[in-house]
């Protein structure tokens, strides 16, 4: 057997054993079906085996996916289409079809297609290069990098492809530390490939003899974020600049840089200590590092016993950040969320007093020199109680992002902050505690009480979800809040995330009972439904039968749900199908949505809903189309029709439209020339009323891959630098299986 085939023979078994797993692999029938494959491509028992152990890995997804041969048949078509020798594949498609016994009328489109682009990857990346150098040739650098500086905008992702072709990572550092603004531009994607050599002329930059291009440079570091963090060293070295500004800006920056920045921390400290940047600089930089800034850990516990009231906020935000890493500071933390008389003068208002114009001019006048006024006895009552506020909140959120390590003090810290006189310090108790879980369990009590409570009881429901439903006060706690509108939805989502389907389900059973229909329990049961996910397949029917309802406004909630709940509504379809016909347009749209959603068979689903994209409602087209995109491939037949929708007068539609083409793939080839016109639109009127639609338009040629070169190449042709240049870039992605 040649080398070639025979890894295309193991790919392809790959390939099987993959989709396998989505289905169950342990299954009978899928097991028999993998046999079947293993013995028609003649390959090594050792290699079969490993074949077997990858599809083994998805044991436990169940079965209620597609079938298999579906599955099967879609994860084959696709490693088809990328194989790039396609005199090889014809045959082994061919194979596949047999085995999996697949209709003719199926696979003889798949067996037409493969082979049949007269464009290789190869051809199409030449092109998109020619183009390129010629645009470059003819245009000059330094004009695609003065695009480069301009509007946000396709423009601007333009000239960051061309100059990236032309390798000019030197001249787009240049014109970002000569650039006034903000540089955000470096944060393209298309100027991905630029970034680690204009990463690294910026960091030379950092040594500047002027005090402005190393700010500068800072700036333009801090701006890339994470992906710079390489250069934390030396952002660290400019904490001993003799210059403070250029000091607090290499603090900020090493806190854009995120956890990567640690580096920096014994700098950040040294730098502190020796008073050469403030302590809220200092914080903030921490609080941007999180988890890296470990190593400022003593130096803001420090801080929390400070005189000054911002200083002790800044540091318990910083040590929230540090998470975990900062159990050690949570007791600490625990007093001041208890204490209110941490509160201290803010610095006062010029014009606290009040004085008059006519004052103040008497005294200017009189050459007396104005002292610094100082609030009153209320005043500073206020500015005091403001502070301690504050405060209270800091340490409330600081403790929950430490999580369980906090220990019990804290816990009962936070219970006691249900009662705060601060309606924030009271929700920022609660929800501590809910990111808690069971360590909380001893909060029940307080939280149980803290129901009485209009301004926390939603938080504490959900904190409850988690820690009290073992308790019987707490579970009759939960099916109340479950009762009440405008708290339904949030219990269940919290009974859902602590694992309490059980009771979330009993609950909606007993809503949805016969008899019930009109009253307001059918529908928020069916609006919290999707929380429960394949918990919620018994409950299916007495939804569908909700569709049947004279009220639109219950029909529309049962749609919604079946939607949410996806697969798991999958023995909806006849029901969803039938309603399609339904005079209420709203209805329809709903109903579009969740055939899409649900996996329904796409010889049934994708006709109908086919019919509904030349639909009167926008809204209405836009659902289907929508809908017809989640079939992927499947919904081949209806490509021509979405097409059409590229040109709706409704923005929403023609977006959906392009994403719809996308998620089909190569089956939505016929489409190119109608999306390649998006690329070539130099006036930006394809876009109006839609932002975003240019990139959507070229990520979707992408997905349709090989079988989209032909009409890409065609279009090159036409006039228009902006257009070229997109095309180009379609081109290339396409050749790089990007």
């Amino acid at each position: 057997m040649p080398a070639d085939t025979r890894a295309l023979r193991k790919a392809l078994l790959a390939a099987v054993a993959e989709a396998l797993a989505c289905s169950g692999l342990l299954m009978p029938a899928s097991k028999r079906l993998f046999s079947r494959f293993a013995t028609a491509l003649e390959l090594p028992a050792e290699e079969v085996s490993q074949a077997e152990e990858l599809g083994g890995r998805g044991r436990g997804l169940g079965s209620a996916g597609p079938p298999c041969r579906t599955v099967v048949w879609a994860q084959a078509r696709s490693l088809f289409r990328r194989w790039p020798r396609a005199e090889e594949v014809r045959g082994m498609a061919a194979l596949t079809a047999r085995v999996l016994e697949m209709p003719a009328s199926i696979t003889d489109r798949l067996l037409a297609r493969l082979g049949a682009s007269t464009v290789s990857a190869g051809e199409a990346a030449v092109a998109a290069s020619q183009v390129l150098d010629e645009l470059v040739a003819r245009g000059g650098l330094d004009a695609w990098a003065h695009r480069l500086a301009g509007p946000a905008g396709p423009g601007r992702i333009d000239a960051a492809d061309v100059l990236a072709h032309a390798g000019a990572a030197e001249l787009v550092a240049r014109k970002a530390l000569e650039a006034g603004g903000s540089p955000s531009w470096l944060l393209e994607p298309a100027a991905n490939p630029l970034l680690p050599r204009v990463l690294e002329t910026l960091v030379k930059a950092l040594g500047d003899p002027s005090a402005a291009v190393r700010e500068r440079a800072l700036l333009c570091v801090g701006y890339l974020g994470p992906r710079a963090d390489t250069a934390a060293q030396a952002v660290a070295e400019c904490l001993r600049d003799t210059v403070v500004e250029v000091c607090k800006r290499a603090l900020a920056t090493l806190g854009d840089l995120g956890s990567g920045g640690a580096l920096g921390v014994p700098a950040m400290v040294q730098a502190l200590r020796e008073g050469r940047v403030e302590f809220w600089d200092f914080a903030r930089a921490a609080r941007g590092l999180g988890r890296g800034a470990s190593a400022a850990l003593p130096v803001l516990m420090e801080k929390l016993s400070s005189e000054d009231g911002s200083d002790r906020e800044m540091a318990v935000e910083a040590l929230g950040a540090l998470g975990p890493e900062a159990a050690r500071a949570a007791s600490a933390i625990a007093t001041l969320l208890l204490d209110p008389s941490h509160g201290r003068p803010l610095v006062a208002d010029r014009f606290l007093r009040k004085k008059s114009l006519f004052e103040m001019a008497l005294e200017w006048a009189a050459g007396e020199k104005e002292e610094e006024p100082q609030p009153g006895p209320e005043t500073k009552a206020v500015l005091d109680e403001g502070r301690a506020r504050s405060l209270r909140q800091a340490a409330a959120r600081a403790l929950g992002a430490i999580g369980p390590a906090v220990g019990d003090g804290a816990v009962l810290a936070l219970a006691q902050a249900l009662s705060d006189r601060d309606k924030y310090v009271k929700r920022n108790a609660a929800a501590s505690l809910a990111g808690m879980g069971a360590p909380a369990a001893s909060a029940c009590p307080a939280l149980l009480d803290s129901l009485k409570d209009p301004e926390v009881r939603e938080e504490a429901l959900k904190a409850l979800a988690v820690v009290g439903s073992q308790t019987r006060r707490g579970r009759d706690a939960l099916v109340w809040g479950l009762s009440v509108p405008g708290l339904d939805y949030d219990t269940a989502a919290a009974l859902a995330g602590a694992g309490q389907e059980t009771m979330l389900l009993r609950w909606a059973q007993e809503q949805l009972r016969p008899g019930t229909a009109g009253a307001s329990g059918p529908e928020r049961a069916v609006h919290i439904l999707p929380n429960l996910g394949f918990a919620a397949q018994p409950l299916v029917p007495a939804i569908v039968a909700m569709l049947g309802e004279s009220d639109e406004r219950l029909q529309r909630e049962a749609a919604s749900a079946l939607g949410e709940l996806g697969p798991a509504a999958a023995s909806a379809e006849p029901a969803l199908v039938s309603a399609l016909d339904t005079p209420s347009p709203y209805l329809r749209a709903e109903v579009a949505e969740a055939l899409g959603r649900i996996g329904a068979d796409p010889e049934r689903a994708v006709p109908a809903l086919a019919g509904l994209v030349g639909d009167s409602e926008s809204e209405v087209r836009r659902a289907a189309a929508e809908a017809l995109g989640l079939f992927g491939p499947d919904a081949e037949d209806a490509v021509d029709a979405i097409a059409l929708l590229l040109a709706d007068r409704a923005p929403r539609v023609r977006l959906a439209a392009i994403l719809a083409l996308g998620r089909i793939g190569a089956e939505a080839a016929r489409a190119v020339p109608a999306l390649a016109e998006a690329l070539r639109d130099e006036t930006g009127a394809w876009e109006q009323g839609t932002p975003g639609s240019v990139e959507l338009a070229e990520k979707a040629l992408v997905a349709i891959g090989p079988a989209a070169c032909g009409a890409l190449l065609t279009a090159l042709a036409s006039p228009g630098d902006a257009g070229r240049v997109r095309l180009a870039r379609v081109l290339r992605r396409i050749a790089s299986g990007q």
